[in-house]
This record gives C-alpha cells, structure tokens and sequence, in this order.
C-alpha cells in the first residue's frame, strides 16, 4: 500500500472478497484515524480462486455503487484498479454460480 492508505477486508476464499481502502493516518496517542482527502487511483492485489465474478466499486459514505463490471479469472493473483475516489472505496468481488 502507498505510504498513508490502508487496506483491510473480509473474505470467504472462492465465494466472495471485500476490500476497504481508505486514505488516513492512525493516531497511536489518540486511537483515531484522521482522514487525508485527495484525489486517488490504486490498483490493489488480491489472490482469488478461479471463477466468474461480478465486481462492484462501492462508495462507503453513500453505500452506491460506482462501477460494476463480470469477469472471469483462471485463480491466483489478480489486479483490480480502483477508479477515481477521494477518500476511501470499498470493493466486493462475489462469485457467479
């Protein structure tokens, strides 16, 4: 991760993924996050099984979806590029029976 974002997420390994990325500093003294707005673009990496999959980009303050997309991936590392956003994105990769 850049210097002064972090990543964190759930997974159910082959079924679904869920990724939050957000742009902040940890306050060791305070036990708080302060937010460092901006304008943003990453490509995170995540290690999935093989599948098909529907992908959604979700803004968290808003709980909408920013872009969707299916795709079909043979397992292992896969990127996914986040659009735009100015402070945090989550992402959620479920798989299609």
């Amino acid at each position: 991760m850049p210097q002064g974002a972090d990543c964190r997420g759930l997974s159910q390994p082959g079924e679904q993924y869920a990724p939050y990325h957000h742009h902040s500093q940890l306050e060791h003294d305070q036990m708080y996050y302060l937010a460092n707005p901006g304008h943003y673009h990453e490509t995170l990496i995540l290690d999935i099984a093989g599948g098909t999959y529907r992908e959604d980009w979700i803004d968290p303050a808003s709980g909408s979806v920013i872009t969707s997309r299916t795709f079909t991936h043979q397992g292992g590392k896969k990127e996914f590029r986040t659009p735009e956003h100015t402070l945090d994105i989550a992402l959620r990769v479920k798989r299609i029976p």
